[in-house]
């Protein structure tokens, strides 16, 4: 696939779709870690979801994290994978750029179209980030109890 790439598109095929992958990944980034760090604080509130059962709480804020931020992901993915096979797909849709490829899509298929696939992303995604997110926190607390621990042991006389 690289050599055909190379050989058709030059080595600007490598790069088709970047543009919208580039732009559209700051957004998307800040919108799922916000929305992580809100959904942990309200579900942590949640009776029975705080102390040792916590990673519950991280679970499903990872989760939240991902369903948020795909309404962003998912489009910007959808662009950028059309982009980059265009010209291996004869009688598809040839598109200008990420600007141009979006409203095409709107266009032809509505704006269902450029969210297909969402479900399929958070089923595999959801889970990754639920999990992502427990170990982070079970990890983060663990180093900081290690941390204490040894901070205690350093300050004790010999």
């Amino acid at each position: 696939a690289l050599t055909r790439t190379l050989q058709a598109e030059g080595v600007a095929g490598l790069y088709r779709g970047i543009g919208i992958a580039a732009v559209g990944s700051a957004p998307a980034l800040a919108l799922y870690f916000t929305t992580y760090e809100v959904a942990k604080e309200r579900l942590r509130k949640v009776p029975g979801l705080s102390g040792e059962t916590s990673f519950i709480a991280d679970f499903g804020a990872g989760f939240v994290a991902e369903t948020v931020a795909c309404i962003l992901f998912v489009p910007i993915d959808l662009v950028k994978e059309r982009l980059q096979v265009q010209a291996s797909l004869q009688g598809a849709a040839s598109y200008k750029g990420s600007v141009h490829a979006i409203r095409t899509v709107i266009r032809a298929e509505g704006v269902r179209g450029i969210y297909r696939g969402y479900l399929a992303t958070l089923a595999s995604f959801g889970p990754f980030s639920g999990l992502y997110f427990l170990f982070y926190e079970e990890i983060k607390r663990s180093s900081e109890l290690l941390r204490r621990s040894r901070v205690g042991a350093d300050s004790e006389p010999s």
